[in-house]
């Protein structure tokens, strides 16, 4: 199976942290070629310009980085990116490919070398994303007790405060409850573009219609995560009862983190480091990424 590494990207003012994500995320084309998606006026040359001297350490041929076009009403905003990660247009572009890594510049890779653990997971899945994590906020007021929980989601809060309050002395849950309840995150992401095609084949009118209800309905609390493109492709699916086939999250979480404790990530994964993590430097990652990569 052949696959290609995408950098979304819509801006060159690269943060110190972006800098050190996307150093990380150049490793990739030991693997795979590297493929920059931006619009018209970020220039392929000028991103290559920036990581040269990472380019020649790394011993890479610059040539395997190549870029793909889209319309810069894509990259102008939050949901210019969603409409373009939910679009045919963009899926085609890379329908030549058995399947894609999606990333974004706040991205690390760490354990790089499970790349090659991706074709034989793609022949299996057609979407792999970083779990999400059941939080304490989740428990804020009686109207989620009363219409967003569930049982088990009321006993994995039970068990992530005897977590914060015994089970991090030990390194491990107290009930043993698997706090991971649903993947996939799409900032780092794994994905079937010709399996995704076909999902976008199948919505009827009814089925848009059915989306935008639940998209109007939601409380106002998750207005900008509702319209967020992998809750199009890992929820919505399932409301509409039709199949994308995504990695269980005891899976995704090997593969990829997006927020947590890092001790208890760990103790999910045995102690090892997943491939990346999406948003390193946003969810408390930060000091733990830099220590594992010895930056």
């Amino acid at each position: 199976m052949n696959g290609i590494y995408l950098i979304i990207n819509h801006h060159f003012d690269f943060t110190e942290d972006e800098l050190i994500g996307i150093r990380s995320q150049l490793r990739a084309l030991k693997y795979m070629d590297v493929c920059l998606v931006t619009y018209s006026q970020n220039p392929l040359d000028k991103f290559i310009d920036i990581f040269k001297e990472d380019i020649s350490e790394l011993a890479f041929d610059q040539n395997k980085i190549i870029v793909e076009y889209f319309d810069h009403k894509y990259f102008e905003s939050i949901q210019g990116y969603n409409n373009l990660l939910c679009s045919t247009e963009f899926y085609d572009r890379f329908k030549k490919y058995d399947f894609i890594v999606v990333s974004q510049p706040d991205v690390c890779l760490l354990e790089v070398n499970k790349m090659v653990e991706l074709p034989s997971l793609m022949k299996e899945y057609d979407y792999i994303g970083a779990p999400w994590i059941t939080k304490l906020f989740h428990t804020h007021s009686l109207r989620e007790l009363g219409s967003y929980f569930n049982f088990k989601k009321l006993l994995s809060t039970i068990d992530y405060l005897f977590w914060v309050k015994i089970g991090r002395r030990i390194k491990r849950p107290i009930l043993n409850i698997d706090l991971v309840y649903l993947s996939g995150n799409g900032g780092f992401s794994v994905r079937n573009p010709l399996s995704l095609i076909q999902y976008l084949e199948t919505l009827s009118e009814n089925d848009k219609l059915q989306i935008k209800k639940f998209q109007n309905d939601a409380d106002t609390k998750y207005e900008s995560d509702i319209y967020a493109e992998d809750i199009f492709w890992c929820v919505f699916p399932k409301l509409l009862n039709k199949k994308i086939n995504i990695a269980p999250p005891s899976l995704s979480v090997k593969f990829a983190w997006e927020q947590g404790d890092h001790d208890r990530l760990m103790w999910y994964t045995k102690n090892n480091l997943p491939l990346a993590i999406h948003g390193w430097m946003k969810f408390g990652l930060r000091d733990f990424v830099l220590a594992q990569s010895g930056k």
